[in-house]
C-alpha cells in the first residue's frame, strides 16, 4: 500500500492500511491514550525524510506494527482516493 503527503488523509477513521480503518481494529480508549489528536492526519505522523514518526506506541499496537511498515510513503505526492472492491 502506498500514501502520499498523508494532509488529508485521517489516521484513525481513514481506510489507509490493509485490514481497514485503526479505529476498528483496537479499541477507541487505545488510540486517544496513544495521541491527543483525534483529527490527526497521516502528515503528523510523517517525518522530513519521509520516515515514520511514533511518540509513543501502545502495546496494542504492536500487532498493527508490521503492517503499518509496509506502508509506502511519499511526503512529495499529494492525496489521492483509491476505492476497493468491497469497501
Amino acid at each position: 500500500m502506498e500514501v502520499g503527503d498523508g494532509r488529508r488523509c485521517r489516521v484513525w477513521p481513514d481506510s489507509w492500511l490493509h485490514g481497514g480503518p485503526i479505529l476498528e481494529q483496537v479499541e477507541e480508549r487505545v488510540l486517544y491514550e496513544a495521541t491527543s489528536q483525534r483529527e490527526a492526519r497521516l502528515s503528523d505522523f510523517i517525518g522530513l525524510n519521509g520516515e515514520w514518526r511514533w511518540s509513543r506506541v501502545s502495546m496494542e499496537f504492536i500487532d498493527l506494527w508490521d503492517r503499518v511498515q509496509d506502508v509506502c510513503l511519499c511526503p512529495s505526492v499529494g492525496h489521492m482516493w483509491v476505492w476497493v472492491l468491497g469497501r
